[in-house]
């Protein structure tokens, strides 16, 4: 890709002011005490092991690095970025790991899980709408989906 492209497609994309703000500053000290303190106080509770909150502790936290993925299959000679936020060794990426691991015991016990393509296709196989007056099949392409959900309320009290 071409790299006067590549740093035009991240400064538009990091412009985006009804995805992105700028911050005043950095947030990671303020982020670690809140954490500590939640992680406290569920370790406190017996909601985590003394060795779990020693685990959520990041000491030398990096800063996540954030980059674009070209969309070729959108367009080949001047494809979209899709935003990543790498958080490898972050402040968050332990609780991260934690939910992670809590999740996964969960996730494939909901009604709506689909494991992967080919299990998707079983469920399509085994439907039965030969008899069904009307059938839909639907597909999305959500455009900035984690930047478009509203975060208004959400609090770490």
């Amino acid at each position: 890709m071409d790299r006067d492209y590549y740093i035009k497609e991240i400064r538009t994309q990091l412009n985006d002011t009804s995805s992105y703000q700028p911050m005043d500053g950095n947030p990671i000290q303020r982020l670690q005490t809140e954490l500590q303190t939640l992680n406290r106080a569920a370790m406190d509770k017996g909601i985590i092991t003394e060795g779990e909150y020693k685990y959520m502790f990041k000491k030398y936290p990096t800063t996540p690095v954030f980059y674009t993925l070209p969309k070729i299959h959108k367009n080949l000679q001047t494809p979209p970025g899709r935003p990543i936020v790498s958080g490898t060794d972050s402040i968050l990426q332990p609780p991260a790991v934690m939910l992670d691991k809590f999740l996964i015991k969960c996730i494939p016990k909901q009604k709506s899980y689909i494991k992967d393509t080919n299990d998707l296709k079983k469920l399509i196989n085994n439907l039965n709408i030969e008899h069904s007056t009307e059938v839909w099949l639907v597909t999305l392409d959500v455009q900035s989906l984690y930047t478009a959900i509203d975060h208004r309320g959400i609090t770490s009290s």
